[in-house]
């Protein structure tokens, strides 16, 4: 599923840098945090190349790799008693900390500006931005953020984090008095033991609207350090009030699970719909089916509306929660909808989970931009719009400009959303019986 990922090492905390020119030009920065639901990805990955982006835009591009998985996310602090010392808690988030710091000490030396560095990423590496906007460490060492496809919900509390470890601990037969087979296990045994957390079910959201959560259980924790508080809750306290913010979300992101991950769930009818929803959204799944078949018309089959609902509740709904909340203090927020759809299974991925990074990187020739892209023309102009408005937001904390068009802020009046599609468009309050339903539910 994901492109080749180059050499594999345990020496891997890297980074790379793009620049027009090594010269005094103080261009903008922009700091790149890969995706892969805290567990897989790596910077290398030919489609992060930041070439074309650093070139066209004339911005210095950041790419960087972050421990992941049980490394990068295990919180031991509460099963490892005297030892738990031995291990940090957040360290993927320290390790993102430890690299805007890097670039704020020596990105001069490259062209760049250290007092304009924007934080961009996708999916994980979107929620990692939604998660730093909220640590006060990262303070003074980025002035803008752009969350594609990820917000500030994915953070576990204490609690579930703890029951996470506990589950990684049973399946290396590990305990408190006797921890050691977490020291000496092997790679394949920490792996397994890693797959095993995933069936574990915790809770996301903020306090009165948490949802349970499978599969990605390993991910920033709410420790009392890198993260005192739960994100959400310090950004609508004002915690993030100096940082413009530009987040959005493709319109059917379930698809690429759905159909690269996932395909018996194509395969279901109403009756398992209608329990697989229930299970996802306690005591509204029969209403959430009933809304998206209202919304996608009555001849929508059952995957469809399953992936519709997926969507909305992993991505979009926690979207528009942290544009609303950031818009309360910074009115240089804004937000978007990618909605290009794939040519894959004729046309049926649609505008699916990661299919806007080849437009914002200028890669529709690298090998993912063609395969989940296509060969359209159209596509051209419309990753030119892209990059441009990624850019001047970098540069100026605007990302409207002559080539992408005006794009005005979000507020709560008007919601409005520039939509990114073979013709770019803007859009005020899309969709507001979805965002109704997500943002009622207790």
């Amino acid at each position: 599923m994901m492109p080749d990922v180059g050499a594999c090492s345990e020496d891997c905390l890297f980074l790379n840098v793009w620049t027009p020119a090594c010269d005094n030009a103080k261009r903008p920065v922009m700091v790149w945090v890969h995706g892969g639901g805290f567990t897989i990805g790596s910077s290398s990955q030919p489609m992060y190349d930041g070439a074309a982006l650093a070139k066209r835009g004339d911005v210095v591009v950041v790419t960087f790799n972050y421990r992941l998985g049980i490394f990068g996310y295990g919180f031991f602090r509460d099963v490892l008693g005297a030892n738990a010392g031995r291990v940090d808690s957040n360290t993927g988030l320290r390790d993102q900390l430890a690299a805007l710091r890097w670039v704020h000490a020596n990105i001069e030396a490259f062209g760049g500006d250290p007092e304009n560095v924007t934080l961009f990423g996708e999916s994980a590496g979107a929620m990692s931005v939604g998660a730093l906007l909220a640590a006060p460490s990262g303070k003074g060492l980025f002035r803008r953020a752009i969350a594609q496809s990820g917000a500030a919900h994915h953070s576990l509390s204490a609690e579930h984090a703890t029951q996470v470890a506990a589950r990684f601990m049973a399946g290396l037969d590990a305990t408190v008095q006797h921890p050691d087979a977490l020291w000496t296990a092997t790679p394949e045994a920490l792996l397994e033991a890693q797959r095993a957390c995933g069936s574990e079910e915790v809770a996301l959201g903020p306090a009165g609207k948490r949802l349970p959560q499978t599969g990605v259980t390993l991910m920033p924790v709410v420790d009392g350090d890198v993260l005192p508080q739960y994100p959400l809750t310090a950004i609508e306290r004002g915690c993030a009030a100096d940082i413009d913010l530009v987040i959005g979300t493709n319109a059917e992101e379930w698809n690429y699970f759905l159909f690269l991950m996932d395909p018996k769930k194509r395969d279901i009818d109403i009756p398992a719909l209608l329990k697989v929803c229930e299970r996802r959204v306690p005591g509204h799944g029969a209403a959430a089916v009933e809304l998206y078949r209202d919304e996608l018309g009555p001849e929508a089959p059952a995957w469809k509306i399953f992936s519709a609902v997926e969507t909305d509740k992993t991505f979009w709904a926690p979207a528009v929660r942290l544009a609303e909340l950031q818009a309360r203090h910074n009115p240089r927020t804004f937000m978007y909808r990618f909605d290009y759809p794939s040519p894959l299974f004729q046309f049926q991925m649609g505008a699916c989970h990661a299919l806007e990074i080849p437009f914002v990187f200028g890669g529709l020739a690298t090998a993912f931009g063609r395969a989940f892209a296509g060969e359209d023309p159209a596509a051209q102009p419309l990753s030119d719009a892209m990059l441009s408005a990624w850019t001047s937001f970098a540069r100026s904390g605007e990302p409207g400009d002559e080539v992408a068009g005006a794009w005005a802020p979000y507020d709560s009046a008007t919601r409005r959303t520039k939509r990114f599609a073979e013709e770019v468009t803007a859009l005020s309050d899309p969709r507001p019986a979805p965002r109704l339903f997500w943002d009622g539910l207790r």
